[in-house]
This record gives C-alpha cells, structure tokens and sequence, in this order.
C-alpha cells in the first residue's frame, strides 16, 4: 500500500542476505533499463514512489 507521492528506500540489514526486488512483481515497476535490483550490501539503495496503485523506481545505488 501507500499513498500518492509517498517515498519508500530499501536495502538489505546484512550483507549475507540478498534482497531482490523483481520488476513487474506485485506493484513495484523498475526501470527496464536496470531490470531486478539485487541488495547484495548493506550499503545498497533502492528509492521507490507510490502513483496511483504502483511503486515506480526512482533511483538506485549499488556498491561493488
């Protein structure tokens, strides 16, 4: 859920644990450029916004 305009950052709590956020899945659309983002460190960003029914990816900062 969310509302309008609201922002939302993910990232992952531990480096052994990767999160991946899937484009597409549920109501989360990611740039097609980028594709799925893996949080693979902790130090790993993904900011997202709410529109209408959908989280639409903003930006995102993977560390190598």
């Amino acid at each position: 859920g969310g509302s309008s305009g609201d922002l939302l950052i993910l990232s992952t709590a531990a480096n052994p644990q990767d999160v991946v956020i899937k484009d597409g899945t549920g109501n989360i659309e990611l740039n097609i450029a980028d594709g799925d983002c893996t949080l693979g460190n902790v130090k790993d960003r993904i900011m997202l916004v709410y529109q209408g029914s959908t989280w639409y990816e903003i930006s995102r900062s993977i560390n190598a």
